[in-house]
């Protein structure tokens, strides 16, 4: 009986290709987990808190949307979008209140808009590209 070999070489296995606007997600959260730091301890547990698990919910959704397919994608890509909009209120108060600094939020407020257009455009390409389907519950 042969034994399966569950070692996993990188250098042999290309990494999996995922969407880009996964990836600048990806990226941005990267971003944060490092500025995340530097929020008042305060307000790191609370309003931080809530960002990094809408983070978290963001990149879970869109992970889950690229192996969905017809209206169940459309439903997660909607339900991403609708807490990537949280998200960047939940920043900009962030920024209001002073927790975080201008210098830190301009170039994540640019990338955050740049993502949300992408997830926009993803669900307008689903919506054109599904067949509408009168059955839908």
């Amino acid at each position: 009986m042969n034994k399966l070999d569950f070692r996993h070489n990188y250098k042999i296995t290309p990494p999996q290709s995922i969407l880009p606007v996964l990836e600048k997600t990806k990226s941005v959260y990267r971003t944060w987990q490092q500025i995340s730091d530097g929020f008042p301890k305060p307000f790191r547990f609370g309003l931080g808190a809530r960002i990094e698990n809408l983070f978290i919910d963001i990149l879970e959704l869109q992970f889950l949307a690229m192996f969905s397919n017809g209206f169940e994608k459309i439903d997660l890509v909607s339900k991403s979008i609708v807490k990537f909009d949280l998200l960047k209120f939940l920043m900009q108060i962030s920024w209001e209140n002073k927790h975080l600094k201008e210098k830190t939020y301009i170039p994540i407020g640019k990338e955050l808009d740049q993502i949300g257009r992408d997830l926009i455009n993803w669900k307008n390409f689903l919506e054109n590209k599904t067949p509408a389907n009168n059955n839908r519950i």
